[in-house]
């Protein structure tokens, strides 16, 4: 689910949700300019908020040091 930022700015957002993997979980997010590290003790949907229009890209590691991938713009 993704919501772009209006006019006014940093209202944009996106849930990031873990399917699989072995808990915890780190979620590393970047938009090139700023990181955001965040701890996930167990797999769901998690929602990031108040972000501006950006290229995110979006590394997920597991406790056994599997990681995924992935990416996304908010326009």
């Amino acid at each position: 689910n993704v919501i772009n930022p209006t006019c006014a700015g940093n209202d944009g957002r996106f849930n990031l949700t873990i399917l699989n993997g072995n808990a915890p979980f780190t979620a590393v997010v970047s938009d090139g300019i700023n990181l955001q590290t965040i701890s996930i003790q167990i797999a769901g949907t998690y929602p990031l908020n108040n972000l501006p229009v950006g290229v995110y890209s979006i590394v997920v590691t597991d406790s056994l040091g599997c990681e995924d991938s992935t990416g996304v713009v908010l326009l």
